[in-house]
């Protein structure tokens, strides 16, 4: 067997061991993905909820009217994890510099 024959050989072996890996990376890209889909989920709810104040005003209202005696500490605590939140959002939305 020549140089060339040897080298296409093990090109050969080389192409098809990088394509089972790359294989064995999209399924357990797969299996993460699907383990943070409730994650993204959840934070695609947070987004939605503290870009939308009249909402936050109803939950709030809804509280007073079901809960009026601990719904002043509710509410301020409430408005705490909301602004919490919002610059926990702003912090992910931005772009990592180099």
């Amino acid at each position: 067997m020549n140089r060339a024959t040897a080298l296409q050989l093990r090109r050969e072996a080389l192409l098809a061991r990088s394509a089972h890996l790359r294989l064995g990376l999209v399924e357990e890209g797969q299996a993460l993905r699907d383990q943070l889909a409730g994650f993204d989920r959840g934070l695609g709810w947070v987004r939605y909820a503290t870009r939308r104040p009249v909402l936050l005003a109803a939950a709030g209202a809804a509280l007073l009217i079901f809960k009026p005696t601990r719904a002043l500490s509710l509410i301020a605590r409430g408005a705490m994890v909301v602004s919490l939140a919002r610059r926990a959002l702003g912090l992910l939305d931005r772009t990592p510099s180099p």
